[in-house]
C-alpha cells in the first residue's frame, strides 16, 4: 500500500508600518490627521503538492507451480506449478522520496513446524539426484529396471519471483503409473537420500516424467522447447520439454523455465493436480491461499487428500517443499501407501539419513526407493510388500 505525501499551506504574513510624522510646531490647533496606509497582506503562498509514485507491484506468483516454492512451478507447475511463483513487492512510501518497494522475503527452508498428515504428510519430494537417464520400468507388477546413477544437483537458485505462466491442460490428460511400484527416487553415492533438503524445477520435472505411464510418455514425448534457459544439453531437457507438451508444466512469463530453481509447496501441488480433472469450488481449505495465483489447484490437491498443511490451519505456500514431503505427496497421488513398517520387507534399500523409523516420511521414503510388488490390504486402501524388485 502507498502512503500520500502530506502538503500543508503555509503563509508569510507581511505588515508595512508608515511612521506618522510629528506634528509641526506652527500646525493649527485642529491637526488634520494624517491618514495612516495600511499595509496590503502578501498573497499566501500555496506549495504544489508533489504527486505520490505508486510502485508497480512484481508479478503476482503458478506453479507450479510455484512456487512457493515457490515454487515452485510445482510450476513445476508448475505447473509448480507455476507453476511457479513469489511474493508480491510491498512497496513502501516516505515523505521526501518515492516509496521503496519492500520484496516480501523469499521463503527459506521448509517450515520447521511438522506437516499434519494427510495420511502420511504433506507434498512430495524429488529425487535426490539428478537422474543422467530416464529408467525404463516393465509392466506385469514385475520386472527390469535400469538404475540411473545420481549426480549432485546444480547449485540450485532461491524460488522464482514470478508466476509461472497459465497453460491450458490438452484435454487428454497425461497419465501416471499407478499400478508398478518401481523405485522412482534414488540415493547418492555416498549412501544418503537427503529427506529434508529441497528439490528444484529441473528434478520435479524429470521425477514425473519418469511416472508417465508408457503410453503417455510416447503421446507426448518432445527433445525441444521454446524456453531460452533450457537448451538440448541439458540432463532434464526432455523431461521439461515432454511435461510442457503434455500441459502439465509451465514456465513463466519472460519464456524462462529456472530448472536450477528451487520448487515452492504451491508448484508442486499444482502439477500434482493437473493430472486429474476434478475441479473445486468450495471454501479454502487453507487460511493463507485467498488470492494466491495457485488456490485452485491447492484446493484441488487437498480435496484428493494428496497435500496438507500445518496445525495452524496454513498451507505456506510460497515454502520450498522438501524431498520428504515431495515423495509424500506423489505417493498419495499414485495411492502407494504401506500403513506400517510391518507391511515393509526385510534387504531393502536403507539409507543412512533415514534410519528412524518414527519419523513421519521414514515409510514414505522407503516406498518410493524400494521397487517391489505388493498386495492390497483389507481397507483398500494400503498395502503390504510381497518381494523385493532388484534394479539390475
Amino acid at each position: 500500500m502507498s502512503a500520500e505525501l502530506g502538503t500543508e499551506p503555509f503563509t508569510f504574513d507581511v505588515t508595512v508600518n508608515v511612521n506618522q510624522p510629528d506634528p509641526s510646531p506652527s500646525a493649527s490647533p485642529t491637526a488634520t490627521p494624517t491618514a495612516t496606509p495600511t499595509a496590503t497582506p502578501s498573497a499566501s503562498p500555496t506549495a504544489t503538492p508533489t504527486a505520490t509514485p505508486t510502485a508497480i507491484p512484481g508479478a503476482t506468483p503458478t506453479a507450479t507451480p510455484t512456487p512457493t516454492a515457490t515454487a515452485t512451478a510445482t510450476p513445476i507447475a508448475t505447473p509448480g506449478a507455476s507453476p511457479t511463483s513469489g511474493p508480491t513487492a510491498t512497496p513502501g512510501a516516505s515523505p521526501t522520496s518515492g516509496p521503496t518497494a519492500t520484496p516480501t522475503a523469499t521463503p527459506g527452508a521448509t517450515p520447521t513446524a511438522t506437516p499434519t498428515a494427510i495420511p502420511g504428510a504433506s507434498p512430495t519430494a524429488t529425487p535426490t539426484a539428478t537422474p543422467k537417464a530416464t529408467p525404463k520400468h516393465s509392466g506385469g507388477g514385475g520386472g527390469t529396471y535400469v538404475k540411473i546413477t545420481p549426480t549432485p544437483s546444480p547449485a540450485a537458485t532461491s524460488s522464482p519471483t514470478s508466476s509461472p505462466t497459465a497453460m491450458p491442460s490438452p484435454s487428454d490428460k497425461p497419465r501416471l503409473d499407478t499400478e508398478h511400484h518401481f523405485a522412482y527416487v534414488y540415493g547418492y553415492p555416498e549412501g544418503d537420500v537427503k529427506p529434508e533438503t529441497n528439490i528444484t524445477r529441473g528434478e520435479a520435472a524429470a521425477i514425473f516424467y519418469r511416472l508417465l505411464l508408457e503410453e503417455s510418455r510416447n503421446m507426448y514425448e518432445a527433445t525441444s522447447n521454446s524456453y531460452t534457459d533450457v537448451d538440448s544439453e541439458l540432463w532434464s531437457n526432455e523431461a521439461i520439454s515432454t511435461m510442457t507438451k503434455a500441459g502439465i508444466i509451465s514456465g513463466y512469463d519472460d519464456n524462462t523455465f529456472r530448472p536450477a530453481n528451487y520448487i515452492t509447496r504451491a508448484e508442486f501441488a499444482t502439477i500434482a493436480a493437473r493430472f486429474d480433472s476434478t475441479t473445486y469450488d468450495g471454501e479454502n481449505k487453507f487460511t493463507d491461499i485467498d488470492g494466491h495465483w495457485a488456490r485452485e489447484y491447492i484446493n484441488r490437491a487437498a480435496q484428493k487428500g494428496w497435500v496438507s498443511g500445518y496445525e495452524d490451519n496454513t498451507f505456506r505456500p510460497e515454502s520450498l517443499i522438501t524431498r520428504a514431503e515431495a515423495i509424500s505427496l506423489i505417493n498419495h497421488v499414485l495411492g502407494r501407501l504401506p500403513e506400517t513398517t510391518d507391511d515393509l520387507l526385510d534387504g531393502m534399500n536403507v539409507w543412512s539419513d533415514n534410519v528412524n523409523t518414527n519419523a513421519w516420511y521414514y515409510i514414505a521414503v522407503q516406498e518410493a526407493s524400494n521397487g517391489h510388488t505388493y498386495e492390497l490390504k483389507p481397507d483398500n486402501t494400503h498395502e503390504k510388500w510381497k518381494e523385493l524388485l532388484r534394479i539390475k
